[in-house]
């Protein structure tokens, strides 16, 4: 292990020694699962984890979502999470009337994109799919939210998400850097998905990364950027439609705000849109309060015209909506959605093809497709 030079030296004094004891507990951890020393559930049904081995966004939720979109029609789907940021405890099946309080911000914007699948927040993932498959009357595969290291679970497909800025041969395991699991735990994984590429990441710089990763024969890699939508109201009550800047020689003054774990895609997305702009950034899963919302609006107020903006992300604009009686001017207030996005043509259709392949297989003999067409 090296030591990275922009860390300060006592940091590093004190990490470095950490960070091998760490690494010590988590490889002894992951052998046990390996050797059959430590036991993993299995379920009656196709499994499918999506987690990343770096510390904070790589794009788990739009993964999921994905996901999510593509099996729905076909299968009963269920989703389980440990509802990261929530203020409840236990196994909580998500509901009409629940909010981010109780469900956390991603379980609560997944479930309001697809309301017919079954989702469920807990932190024991075995007890959690256990009653998830029972509330849902019996499920026909489900999707893990951040479960590459929730080994107690077996999967029949691991897909793990690098971040194109993030690579895991340029960290170092915590705390020293940002790393859950040594980099060669990557081999664990069925499907390699690197996210946030350039939209316009060339053949040869495609080859080099993936001669960086190194994945082996068995390992799909796939390349994949996000994709912002146009505008919408994080209010939709309050305005009948977004407005449209592109193409727009002089777009008004906005504040981008943002409580996610890498704002960076984010904020140089909206930058390139709207080059007069004031960013305000808060921690991961931030819960805004009154005077968060005051202190927006009160920057919001100073912009030049009268037709400046908040602009902020989609797991944000979930909590701020709640926040609806505090904010005075609430037709201001935008949200950019965003998706995953396969860089080469064809890989989607690949992607998709090699998923749905992967569950079709793993279908377990003692449990009968319920659904005879799609949409029941």
């Amino acid at each position: 292990m090296k030591l990275s030079g922009n860390k300060n030296i006592f940091f590093q004094g004190i990490a470095y020694p950490l960070s091998l004891l760490y690494g010590a507990v988590i490889r002894v951890r992951n052998l046990l699962f390996d050797w059959n020393i430590l036991k993993q559930q299995e379920f009656p049904f196709p499994v499918i984890s999506v987690g990343n081995i770096t510390v904070g966004g790589t794009g788990k939720t739009p993964m999921v979502e994905y996901l999510a979109g593509l099996f729905k029609d076909q299968y009963k789907v269920g989703i389980l999470s440990r509802g990261y940021g929530r203020q409840s405890s236990g196994f909580v099946m998500a509901q009409s009337g629940m909010g981010t309080a109780i469900l956390g911000d991603e379980l609560f914007q997944i479930y309001g994109k697809f309301p017919d699948v079954f989702v469920a927040a807990c932190a024991d993932r075995n007890k959690g799919m256990k009653a998830l498959d029972s509330a849902a009357g019996g499920l026909d595969m489900a999707l893990l939210d951040d479960a590459y290291q929730h080994r107690y679970i077996a999967r029949d497909v691991n897909i793990l998400l690098i971040d194109y800025h993030r690579l895991l041969d340029e960290d170092e395991l915590l705390p020293l850097g940002n790393l859950r699991e040594p980099e060669r735990e990557k081999y664990r994984a069925d499907v390699i998905v690197v996210t946030k590429c350039p939209l316009n990441i060339s053949p040869l710089d495609q080859r080099l990364l993936k001669k960086r990763i190194a994945p082996r024969p068995y390992q799909a890699i796939f390349f994949t950027s996000f994709s912002y939508g146009a505008l919408k109201p994080v209010f939709p009550h309050s305005i009948v439609f977004a407005p449209d800047f592109s193409g727009v020689e002089n777009p008004p003054k906005v504040i981008l705000v943002s409580g996610i774990a890498n704002p960076e895609p984010f904020e140089r997305t909206l930058q390139a849109m709207f080059p007069k702009n004031e960013v305000m950034r808060y921690a991961d899963h931030y819960g805004y309060r009154a005077k968060d919302i005051a202190e927006i609006e009160k920057r919001l107020s100073k912009t030049e015209t009268s037709s400046g903006m908040v602009i902020t992300t989609e797991k944000d604009a979930v909590k701020i909506r709640e926040q609806q009686s505090l904010i005075s001017n609430p037709q201001s207030w935008f949200y950019v959605p965003v998706a995953f996005t396969f860089v080469n043509e064809g890989d989607k259709e690949l992607f998709d093809q090699k998923i749905l392949g992967y569950v079709q297989k793993n279908q377990r003999n003692n449990l009968l497709h319920r659904k005879s067409s799609p949409g029941i």
